[in-house]
């Protein structure tokens, strides 16, 4: 249909720009997912109107919210537990929705991967490895997933 290469750099900036507010304040402002996740439906079905007409359109506005939902499925789960934050649940929703769901969910494997290389090599260099497993403490999940759609953007071609 379209490349999704543009629309992968664009949700790497956004991400990258959560990391930071998610870094200095411990949240992810509304304004940045939200304006995302409308970027998103409103690019989406933009580029394929132009390579298709309407039902191009209809077709990429069912893509971009179908990749939001199955890509903030189980973080949504996990926010119910109150095991993750509503703005990394919100900000995954936006990679899924730039991204659609396959490249959304390899970016949200690459974070969650990333994260948990994270905490595990944070609590062994404490020397608290083996309490790692019962600690409760909250992790930011804004810069996993940044390195996450970073690496994903490497894995699809670069910069190119």
């Amino acid at each position: 249909m379209y490349s999704l290469h543009e629309f992968l750099l664009f949700a790497a900036i956004i991400c990258a720009v959560s990391a930071v507010y998610d870094l200095r304040t411990a949240r992810i402002p509304n304004w940045l997912t939200a304006s995302g996740m409308i970027a998103a439906l409103l690019g989406h079905c933009a580029v394929a109107y132009a390579a298709g007409g309407t039902s191009f359109a209809l077709h990429a506005a069912e893509s971009t919210l179908l990749g939001a939902a199955v890509c903030a499925a189980v973080p949504f789960l996990l926010w119910c537990l109150k095991l993750a934050g509503g703005g990394d649940v919100k900000l995954i929703a936006v990679v899924g929705a730039l991204c659609h769901a396959n490249i959304g969910m390899e970016s949200v494997f690459f974070a969650f991967a990333s994260c948990t290389a994270f905490v595990v090599v944070k609590h062994a260099w404490n020397g608290g490895l083996l309490t790692a497993a019962t600690a409760r403490k909250p992790v930011r999940f804004g810069p996993a997933l940044a390195v996450g759609t970073a690496l994903t953007v490497l894995v699809h071609g670069g910069m190119s």
